[in-house]
């Protein structure tokens, strides 16, 4: 019976050490992965400028070694390049209750959510826009090879379009362009 007894008390120490030795194999994994998720660094806004338009009601702030670069066509806002064309875009549009906003089929558009659904965007999700509901999703022309991420919001009835030519997601500066605009 003694040889019974210890055999199996050597078993069970056996088991639960191999079980100790995986559980901590899992929790330390687990750990590296948290670790992995944090970023790395802050962006350094330090030498940042800030364009403010008082006519249409914001202010943003982005890389200083950026230019400010008016939109064509008469579109009301600004562009901010590094040189070689637009990777940055706001543009104001006029309010949706002074009857200027029709859809393709002359229908009246009275509202963000009817606007954004009259879009050929891809991907539109909902969004809080510092405090705002506002849409977002990707863009795209074949016609011109253009694909990007846009925002729409409406504040005070007025549309306004963020707009990141060239990409379908954004990166850190591009999220921090995006915190630092402000209705104003």
């Amino acid at each position: 019976m003694k040889k019974y007894t210890l055999g199996a008390l050597v078993v069970l120490v056996a088991i639960l050490a191999l079980g100790g030795w995986l559980w901590y194999g899992k929790h330390k994994e687990k750990q590296a992965q948290v670790k992995q998720e944090v970023p790395q660094t802050a962006i350094n806004t330090s030498s940042w400028k800030t364009y403010q338009n008082t006519d249409y009601g914001f202010s943003v702030k982005y890389p200083g070694e950026w230019k400010e670069m008016p939109l064509a066509n008469d579109i009301k806002g600004m562009g901010f390049t590094e040189g070689n064309g637009h990777i940055f875009t706001v543009a104001y549009y006029g309010g949706f209750n002074d009857g200027g906003w029709v859809d393709s089929s002359g229908n009246h558009i009275s509202s963000l959510e009817e606007y954004v659904k009259s879009t050929n965007l891809d991907s539109v999700k909902e969004i809080d826009f510092h405090g705002l509901k506002a849409f977002t999703g990707i863009e795209k022309n074949k016609i011109i090879n253009y694909v990007g991420r846009v925002i729409f919001v409406e504040n005070k009835g007025y549309l306004y379009e963020l707009s990141f030519p060239k990409t379908t997601e954004l990166n850190d500066v591009q999220n921090e362009i995006v915190s630092s605009f402000k209705f104003i």
